[in-house]
């Protein structure tokens, strides 16, 4: 929503990400109640868009996930630059893990700016806070009941698992009023339930971005 600066540095470096033999790719950007110069952004780097006028994070989800003509939807946020190998490491991984329904990698958060003292301190004892997912070197199962599971800003499900589809009571819908998470959580657990499983992807690593500025 109205991040059309960062949206470019991120569409600019998935283009320039490896992309996989044999596979056919489509770049969906969903417009959700932007103002700014977002669809004209995503139309320059030649992705589908899509406008949904009512804010909320899991409406749009949905929306991409019933236009998508893709075996699977790999999500990104719009302030993330991918690795290089990003494409790579989750085609590799869809192809040896075929019963896997879901798939996840590390985000690294980049603090800009002057962060304060209380932002860098957070970054260390709770770095959820600002979407890092760490979660080792080695490519493994995710343990559900743990509360294992990809986050939102690099994950990838297959088409299959997607038609379920995020609850639209929970995700941000913007303004303060509606700031209840857990949309992707709840989402995991109920396929999970039915049966899903998914895989940790070491090699498909993006970096996430946050400006911060003090003067404390």
């Amino acid at each position: 929503h109205n991040r059309s600066s960062t949206l470019s540095e991120t569409l600019s470096s998935l283009r320039q990400c490896i992309r996989p033999n044999d596979c056919e790719l489509e770049t969906i950007v969903v417009a959700n109640a932007c103002t700014d110069e977002t669809v004209a952004v995503a139309r320059r780097f030649g992705a589908r868009v899509i406008e949904i006028p009512e804010p909320g994070l899991s409406g749009a989800r949905n929306a991409a996930v019933s236009v998508a003509r893709g075996d699977a939807i790999l999500w990104l946020d719009d302030d993330v630059t991918p690795s290089p190998d990003l494409l790579v490491a989750y085609y590799e991984a869809m192809r040896d893990y075929p019963d896997s329904a879901f798939f996840g990698g590390p985000i690294r958060p980049v603090l800009s700016g002057t962060p304060p003292r209380w932002a860098r301190a957070a970054l260390r004892v709770i770095p959820t806070v600002w979407g890092k997912r760490e979660l080792g070197d080695v490519d493994r199962e995710f343990d559900l009941s743990s509360n294992e599971y990809p986050f939102g800003g690099n994950m990838l499900i297959r088409r299959l698992a997607s038609g379920n589809g995020f609850r639209q009571d929970l995700g941000r819908r913007g303004g303060a009023k509606h700031l209840i998470s857990g949309e992707e959580a709840e989402f995991f657990q109920r396929i999970s339930k039915l049966g899903a499983t998914g895989r940790w992807v070491a090699r498909a690593a993006d970096r996430k971005s946050t400006r911060l500025n003090s003067s404390h």
